[in-house]
């Protein structure tokens, strides 16, 4: 049975009982029990959480017309859908995880011809001969005790022991449970479950992987790490959305960092097409105190050299004066007559006036159709 809630609602499941709870449950879905009744509550999650006795929860996104996968694959310049339609369920409730897991598969068959990425990292040992940088205080002690044959040195040693396997690898743990012993599919996932690391990745580690795709430092002989990496991050759940810890295959996404990190994808795009800069937060740090304190730190600032052309605030949810207050102080430090605030639930071009005459203009995105939104990032792009 399949339970459909929406995100940041009290949802009730009927027949849902405590014992179909997964083993482990996402810190951001909260279970409600009232009147002999369960009731559930995503925080800004959206995707699917495998249940007991095989039922699953699907998320649907509050915005009803935004599908999480469509937004991450647009983000990471994948297009895993366009080649497996099965892999996303279009009708919103979620992603087929088995045929997810199937591709991450097939990724890594068309990559298992390539070495894995290594990793060169100094050592320190004893050896029969001269290699590498030499201890010579070290090596003199170990000399004075009668072993003139030893040196110790310290070497470039290769290791496979590194973020990008390990990722790889906890990702191939959980999807091999989909695939029978024997099969191509099997064996691949089998061969990177069975690396053996040093140290278990800490959720900083995972995250400084993720921004590494962000800013497209995967490339040259490295990119064919490109789209595995990108699928076994979705699997782990390693954007904030509560399961990274999880054994089980959920498939979560935080998506109000989703939602900004999408918009600011075009934003980048379209600008670097008009010879513009695009980042978040402004160059140099600014702060809105003498004092150093409390960052000014808008979620988009687009710059034409040094000048500052325009800046946005990205909110999933409607905003209200505090947000306005909030884009005002960034406009005012810029030196902007205009920002724009970006929601799945505002009326498109609508703009109000301050009290100086400076406008905040609203720009309503709420699907997951990229060309949609890259028509309206490019009509702002080219206005400035």
């Amino acid at each position: 049975m399949d339970w459909i809630i929406t995100e940041n609602e009290e949802c009730l499941c009927l027949d849902f009982t405590i014992d179909d709870l997964p083993n482990q449950i996402p810190a951001k879905l909260r279970v409600l029990y009232r009147d002999t009744q369960v009731f559930l509550e995503a925080d800004g999650i959206a995707g699917i959480i495998p249940c007991k006795n095989g039922n699953s929860i699907s998320i649907m996104p509050k915005c009803k017309n935004l599908n999480p996968f469509l937004m991450y694959e647009y983000i990471n310049n994948l297009s895993i859908s366009q080649l497996n339609e099965q892999t996303i369920d279009y009708s919103g409730t979620g992603i087929n995880i088995s045929a997810l897991a199937a591709h991450f598969a097939n990724e890594l068959i068309s990559i298992q011809c390539h070495q894995k990425l290594i990793k060169r990292l100094p050592v320190r040992g004893v050896y029969d001969s001269i290699k590498g940088h030499i201890d010579w205080p070290a090596t003199s002690r170990l000399w004075a005790t009668g072993r003139k044959s030893k040196i110790i040195s310290t070497t470039n040693e290769s290791t496979v022991d590194i973020p990008e396997n390990e990722i790889i690898s906890m990702a191939a743990k959980v999807c091999i449970s989909f695939f029978n012993e024997g099969t191509d599919e099997w064996k691949v996932l089998h061969s990177w479950s069975m690396l053996h690391y040093r140290n278990r990745l800490t959720k900083e580690d995972l995250l400084k992987l993720q921004w590494k795709l962000k800013t497209s430092q995967f490339s040259g002989a490295h990119a064919y790490y490109y789209i595995p990496i990108c699928l076994a991050l979705v699997i782990l759940g390693v954007d904030d959305a509560g399961n990274m810890n999880s054994n089980e295959q959920s498939i979560l996404f935080n998506m109000p960092s989703l939602y900004e990190d999408y918009i600011r994808t075009a934003f980048l795009r379209k600008s670097i097409v008009k010879g513009y800069s695009c980042q978040k937060s402004f160059i140099p740090r600014s702060f809105l105190f003498r004092d150093g304190s409390c960052e000014l730190e808008p979620d988009i600032t687009i710059y034409n050299g040094s000048t500052i052309k325009a800046v946005l605030d990205v909110k999933y949810k409607i905003p209200d004066s505090k947000d306005y207050y909030q884009l005002f102080t960034y406009m005012k430090f810029a030196k902007l007559d205009e920002a724009y605030i970006v929601s799945p639930f505002v009326k498109h071009l609508d703009s109000v006036t301050a009290y100086d005459g400076s406008k905040i203009i609203n720009l309503r995105v709420n699907d997951s159709n990229y060309l949609n939104l890259e028509n309206t990032v490019s009509s702002i792009v080219n206005s400035l």
